[in-house]
């Protein structure tokens, strides 16, 4: 579903959508000027403000991508839940709720989210990263396994957050050498973000 009956605010969405799927601050630049095109072209479109929201939330969790930006994190959060607000309930907005949902530990109410987003599009692959984040975090790694390939696999030319979401998956499982090296693939992918994953990486060789 389109979500708007301006066809130049389709076309500015999808192209920011590009953008935002490959996480690098230089990308989620432009993935933020195609979103905010989208909503002047028209300002009811739910799905660009979801949109936005998605990219603040990501931005909040890698410094790099808030430097490109230019935003702290509590700015970023901030824009993250204003967006949201005017936000369509679809696929997107879904994933971003289960996010706010799990940074509280709220593991039912993030994968309830993840539910109702994967109704609406099956194929949706944040949704399925998110839910394979969420399994995870709730003690269910290997479930949270098949919804990380099945969302590497709808879109398989932005392999680095899956990788890293089945590092976690592995390192919950007791799998550390098979964590860490899914997690040094992703930082070679891409490095950018290399900073914020490296915690991670600490943690499994530890």
């Amino acid at each position: 579903q389109k979500g708007t009956a301006s066809v130049e605010a389709y076309d500015a969405f999808l192209r920011g959508y590009v953008h935002y799927l490959r996480v690098t601050p230089e990308d989620s630049v432009k993935a933020f000027a195609s979103f905010k095109k989208a909503i002047e072209l028209d300002p009811n479109y739910g799905r660009a403000y979801g949109a936005l929201a998605a990219v603040y939330y990501d931005a909040s969790g890698l410094v790099a991508l808030l430097k490109g930006l230019g935003v702290s994190w509590h700015e970023a959060r901030a824009r993250s839940i204003q967006y949201l607000q005017k936000a369509a309930k679809d696929p997107i907005s879904h994933a971003v709720k289960s996010r706010m949902y799990l940074w509280r530990r709220q593991h039912q109410e993030a994968i309830s989210e993840l539910e109702r987003g994967l109704a609406l599009d099956p194929n949706d692959a944040a949704c399925h990263l998110n839910m394979g984040f969420a399994l995870t975090m709730a003690g269910k790694p290997r479930d949270g396994v098949e919804f990380l390939k099945r969302g590497m696999r709808l879109d398989p030319h932005n392999p680095s957050r899956y990788l890293v979401g089945l590092g976690m998956a592995h390192f919950c499982m007791g799998e550390l050498a098979e964590a860490a090296g899914l997690v040094e693939k992703a930082m070679r992918l891409n490095p950018e973000n290399a900073p914020s994953w490296a915690g991670w990486l600490a943690a499994y060789y530890a």
